[in-house]
């Protein structure tokens, strides 16, 4: 005979539901020896930094790239006795920001942010949570533009309330930085120079529109920009020059253009420097002393060039050429004697 099945009773789906959420916000019955673990690994990742540092101090650079190389080492360590813990599904607000920062400093963004996330959830009136997992969902890239945007716009919204300018300003570059993952450059540069209305030394969004502007031919701006930046940390000068390479590629890949006039040229040319494309560099600086023929700061550099790559004809016609030009030049004198001189 039939008989219909009973009903689960509702208040028994609630008890179930409450028990797996529990279940799952905390970390593994004996995780703690992992957690210390990790914070122990954590620990001597910083003390092999500092060993680092003081050998690079001391110029033993291949001691220094050692030390770093075991901390990275100790930092991972640090991420996989975290992950054991399950401290990446922990509802302890501060333990998921600690193995964020963490996850963060081993280059795991995708970890990064979904803890990030996740202590948001917990905690979803700190505001720096959201922010910090938009940051990373953008690093992500493109396959989590969803989750940033969704992040970003809940910091945007709160930045407009409060009237928080820092806040309005990280977020349009973070939200720059989302839509140049995603190739919508014009939204990109929307954002990007909404952050430089707000705040004129927003490095990120300052970095980010000079690569723009590289890649759409604005050379001038893009040099002229770069010559401002001064003074970076190492991280800050990665992403500087991470960014000239994406106007680079951007600029050749596009067959972007620039009018033919030696200060374009020279603009370019110093980028081409900077990114260490010498040979290029040294056809751009040669147009630009055939545009300008008096302009002896591009016959100096198109000399200085030359004699880089090897070729000292070029470099000795250049320096000569700038002396004519103006013979009050010192430097340029020494450069083309040296030139002449017999090899030692």
């Amino acid at each position: 005979m039939y008989r219909p099945k009973r009903p689960f009773p509702p208040y028994r789906w609630t008890v179930c539901l409450l028990a797996s959420a529990v279940l799952l916000g905390a970390c593994l019955p004996g995780s703690e020896p992992h957690i210390q673990s990790a914070r122990a690994a954590v620990d001597e990742a910083e003390a092999q930094i500092a060993l680092a540092r003081e050998a690079e101090d001391a110029g033993r650079q291949k001691e220094s790239g050692e030390f770093y190389l075991s901390a990275q080492e100790h930092l991972q360590a640090a991420r996989d006795h975290y992950l054991t813990a399950r401290a990446d599904r922990s509802s302890d607000t501060q333990l998921l920001e600690e193995f964020a920062a963490l996850a963060v400093r081993t280059q795991d963004y995708d970890l990064a942010a979904r803890a990030y996330r996740r202590a948001a959830k917990f905690s979803p009136e700190t505001t720096q949570y959201w922010l910090e997992a938009g940051r990373n969902f953008v690093r992500v890239g493109s396959g989590m533009s969803g989750e940033a945007r969704e992040a970003l716009e809940v910091c945007q919204d709160r930045a407009e309330a409060s009237g928080d300018t820092g806040l309005a300003v990280e977020v349009d570059t973070q939200l720059g930085h989302l839509y140049r993952h995603l190739a919508l450059y014009e939204l990109a540069r929307e954002h990007y120079e909404s952050a430089l209305a707000a705040d004129a030394e927003a490095l990120g969004a300052r970095i980010a529109l000079l690569g723009l502007d590289f890649r759409e031919g604005r050379v001038r701006e893009a040099a002229t920009a770069t010559d401002r930046v001064g003074g970076l940390l190492p991280a800050e000068a990665a992403y500087l020059d991470s960014m000239l390479h994406f106007g680079y590629e951007g600029f050749h890949e596009t067959r972007a253009s620039f009018e033919d006039r030696a200060e374009n040229h020279m603009a370019y040319a110093k980028l081409l420097t900077r990114l260490n494309r010498l040979s290029e560099a040294l056809f751009a600086f040669q147009r630009a002393a055939e545009l300008d023929q008096e302009n002896v700061v591009a016959l100096n550099f198109l000399g200085s060039i030359a004699q880089q790559v090897g070729d000292t004809d070029r470099a000795r016609q250049a320096f000569e050429r700038s002396l004519e030009v103006d013979p009050d030049q010192a430097r340029t004198r020494d450069a083309l004697q040296a030139l002449s001189a017999p090899p030692q």
